[in-house]
């Protein structure tokens, strides 16, 4: 899943700029918009964020790396299957 907090004018993404953000970037997976990062704050510590932040949350809710380095190895052993 993709969260975007703000467009080019520091505003909540629409839904038309959610859409040409996935289309430009071939994204077929979830985006959606984190208005003003209330969901991305959740996750990180403090409040500097580097970008694109990453995090794992494992199928049971636990979090696996919090704004931090994910590898391939990280994605597969997490995958629910």
């Amino acid at each position: 899943m993709t969260l975007l907090i703000e467009n080019n004018s520091r505003q909540p993404p629409s839904l038309e700029e959610l859409g040409l953000w996935a289309s430009t970037y071939g994204i077929t997976h979830p985006v959606v918009a984190d208005n003003y990062g209330s969901v991305l704050f959740r996750y990180v510590d403090g409040t500097s964020v580097g970008l694109p932040s990453k995090t794992i949350v494992e199928a049971g809710g636990a979090i696996v790396v919090r704004d931090g380095y994910v590898s391939s190895a990280i994605v597969e052993a997490n995958l629910p299957y």
